[in-house]
């Protein structure tokens, strides 16, 4: 994302582009946004509704530089709608290039952005329960304070920045409160 910023026509005002990610990925992109002055938007998993955002915006008359989904791949730009590994490693293989020439490598490269951007940490795994009437006594702990007790003997819960809540229509992370 970073080096697609750095490469993109700085003739053209920041607002007016757009990067996008899922709901399940990194906040990273989220906060370059907040940094840069590009707009961000977070779609719902999978490369299908990035590339439907994506044609939406760019239909606003946004240019949509970058879209990722963590673990699934990436969608630079909008000649391919959807993940393109390919493009991608060019890309990837481009900057190391350039670091390269530049005295410095992608692990600087990451290190340096993260200083300015701060260390974003992603914790994805599955949440079992042990009967179909828990799950429902969970989403109920979460709608009314954010918060899951864990059971006992595990680490301290885990303190929600942002709830999304599709069956309620509900996102204390977007403006009004309302799902985008």
């Amino acid at each position: 994302a970073g080096w697609l910023w750095e490469q993109r026509d700085k003739t053209v005002a920041p607002e007016k582009y757009a990067m996008l990610t899922t709901a399940v990925s990194s906040k990273m992109l989220k906060t370059f946004a907040d940094h840069a002055g590009f707009q961000f938007f977070e779609t719902l998993t999978g490369f299908k509704w990035m590339s439907h955002v994506a044609m939406e915006k760019e239909a606003l008359g946004l240019r949509v530089l970058f879209s990722f989904e963590e673990a699934l791949g990436y969608m630079p730009g909008t000649t391919v709608l959807d993940k393109d590994g390919i493009s991608s490693a060019c890309l990837a293989l481009s900057l190391a290039a350039h670091l390269h020439a530049s005295h410095s490598s992608l692990t600087q490269h990451l290190l340096a952005t993260s200083r300015t951007l701060g260390f974003h940490l992603s914790h994805n795994g599955y949440l079992r329960t042990p009967s179909p009437t828990t799950f429902p006594c969970i989403l109920a702990a979460l709608r009314t304070n954010g918060i899951i007790l864990p059971p006992q003997n595990t680490p301290p819960p885990f303190r929600l920045a942002s709830m999304r809540d599709l069956a309620a229509g509900k996102d204390s992370g977007e403006p009004g409160g309302r799902t985008a």
